[in-house]
């Protein structure tokens, strides 16, 4: 019963007694807005005056590929400018050279937040994600599901995590495991789903832009010396310890090939303090030549309430 309710076929838009949908696995949804005259010779009587669309089939094949936009963001999230200090939050971390940060205040500054309140940023994104949720949830059987996802695709897909829905991008394909993987633009981290878990992503959903923007520390380095140093397991869970589920402040120090420098500060028990600084005092990194900074603790910044 459960194999039956998850079958490919088991969609409003798929009529099995297609001879398209049994010899070609495809259900062509263009054959009745196409001219077949012209399809097929190449000319038609009513000339500019047919109704179905002038296209040429392929030779020796019943398909017509006709050409269709891809959707893509509308828009670009605006990044805080060089040297501001703004509130923030690690969404997904591989490694202090290599995480994902989120604003959920907007890029303002620290102190025109103070100055003037909140934005709606975090309001904005919530309403579409609860939004989202609702259309992926009434459009069970509304899928073409005999169409696979291309590589680079923007979709909806189910997370493995929590089951919820979120907008995605289709970074891999494993058919004979029917699995799709994919990468969460809003928040940085990839997974592999199953392919019945990834739905046609409605363009309204596209016009807020991704969230997630790629950062490194820009004080710290892992231990050691010469070129092939990498970050320990150990360095790299004392970075999401530090940073996990905290609204932090990062201080932008400057942009480099699409990857945001930061210094990230935390606060505890009424104290600011620098996640570099931690990281190091244990042991797990060292400061950049030049870049020697103090633990940050009682710093002339305000702490996030």
């Amino acid at each position: 019963m459960d194999e039956d309710y998850h079958n490919s076929f088991n969609s409003y838009k798929v009529d099995t007694d297609d001879p398209g949908v049994a010899t070609a696995d495809f259900a062509v949804k263009d054959e009745s807005r196409i001219c077949k005259f012209y399809s097929n010779q190449g000319y038609c009587r009513q000339g500019e005056y047919c109704i179905y669309k002038h296209i040429l089939g392929e030779t020796n094949s019943m398909i017509l590929h006709v050409k269709e936009e891809v959707p893509t963001c509308m828009a670009t999230l605006k990044l805080p400018k060089e040297g501001c200090t703004v509130l923030a939050q690690v969404s997904y971390a591989v490694s202090p050279s290599n995480f994902y940060l989120i604003f959920p205040y907007g890029h303002k500054s620290i102190q025109k937040l103070i100055e003037k309140g909140s934005s709606a940023s975090k309001e904005r994104f919530e309403s579409l994600m609860k939004t989202l949720q609702v259309a992926c949830s009434c459009s069970s059987f509304n899928e073409d599901r005999l169409v696979h996802k291309s590589e680079g695709e923007l979709v909806a897909a189910r997370s493995r995590d929590d089951e919820r829905w979120y907008r995605a991008k289709v970074v891999g394909l494993n058919t004979e495991r029917n699995a799709v993987r994919v990468a969460f633009p809003d928040f940085g981290d990839e997974e592999w789903v199953s392919a019945s878990w990834v739905k046609t992503l409605e363009t309204r959903f596209l016009r807020l832009p991704f969230q997630a923007v790629q950062a490194c520390l820009a004080d710290v380095e892992p231990k050691g010396s010469g070129r092939e140093r990498t970050w320990s397991a150990e360095a790299c869970a004392a970075f999401v310890e530090s940073t996990a589920g905290k609204d932090l402040l990062a201080e932008v120090v400057g942009y480099s090939e699409n990857l945001m420098r930061v210094k990230l500060h935390f606060c505890e028990s009424g104290k600011l303090h620098s996640v570099s600084s931690c990281l190091v005092s244990s042991w797990q990194a060292q400061f950049m030549q030049q870049q020697h900074q103090s633990s940050g603790s009682g710093r002339n910044m305000p702490c996030p309430a």
